[in-house]
């Protein structure tokens, strides 16, 4: 079952890196906790094969599934072991919003994953939002992050396009 687990989490990390990975840890958590425990183990482990296979189902705090996909990767990205200090949370709430806003309004135009200067104007606006945020770590980071959100953004166009087309009236 341990296997399966890690496998799914493999297979599917691109759609979610911070998901998977964390579903990682908790196998790794369980195994140390419980190795010695072979059917509380199997039990557990099968919880959480339950966990894999569902995927992410809602945003923590009332967030949008995408914009907790999109907030939780930019806080592994941007900030030392994915914590963000609590000074910086207002600010990177809205920035995630925005980020997610960005994506919705202009992936969905046609050929923008094969349009390079699309995509570098979208990236532009990205490194900006990050910029305008007054985080020291995520402005030195707009660079990396950018280049993050599109490619988390590529794997979860479909995802990010139809929660737009619910959202609009």
């Amino acid at each position: 079952m341990e296997h399966a687990i890690r496998k799914h989490c493999t297979v599917h990390h691109d759609e979610d890196p911070a998901f998977y990975k964390s579903l990682s840890a908790k196998v790794d958590a369980l195994i140390s906790q419980h190795h010695e425990q072979w059917d509380l183990l199997a039990e557990k482990l099968e919880d959480l094969r339950n966990e894999a296979a569902a995927g992410r189902q809602t945003g923590k705090d009332g967030m949008g599934r995408e914009a907790t996909t999109f907030f939780e990767h930019l806080a592994q990205v941007g900030f030392e072991n994915g914590q963000i200090p609590a000074e910086h949370l207002p600010a990177f709430q809205s920035l995630k919003h925005r980020v997610v806003e960005i994506l919705q309004k202009t992936i969905v135009s046609i050929d923008f994953w094969t349009n390079a200067d699309k995509q570098k104007r979208v990236r532009g606006m990205l490194k900006t939002a990050f910029s305008a945020t007054g985080i020291d770590s995520v402005k030195s980071n707009r660079e990396r992050l950018a280049v993050e959100v599109m490619k988390l953004a590529k794997n979860r166009h479909d995802t990010l396009t139809r929660t737009r087309q619910v959202q609009e009236p």
